[in-house]
């Protein structure tokens, strides 16, 4: 019995841990992305630059969309590791 309470500590405390882990791992790429999208954006004299799943946009045309060009910037950019 305390093997097993033992044994479901150990993964809680393990699920907990990625948790923080997988949080900190998230919040860290939105802070690199918002920074070579701004940085991309003064670059190229954009006024205004949108995040489609979240920015609430339903029609976009395809030479608006920035993804490739700003995927290659945040590649391009130091300490991107290559994620």
């Amino acid at each position: 019995r305390k093997a097993k309470t033992d044994l479901r500590r150990t993964v809680d405390d393990l699920n907990r841990e990625f948790a923080d882990r997988e949080r900190d791992m998230r919040e860290r790429l939105v802070r690199d992305v918002t920074a070579v999208v701004r940085a991309y954006g003064q670059k190229n004299g954009y006024v205004l630059i949108m995040e489609v799943r979240a920015g609430g946009v339903m029609l976009g045309s395809d030479q608006a969309d920035l993804t490739k060009e700003i995927t290659a910037a945040y590649d391009a950019s130091p300490g991107s590791e290559k994620k």
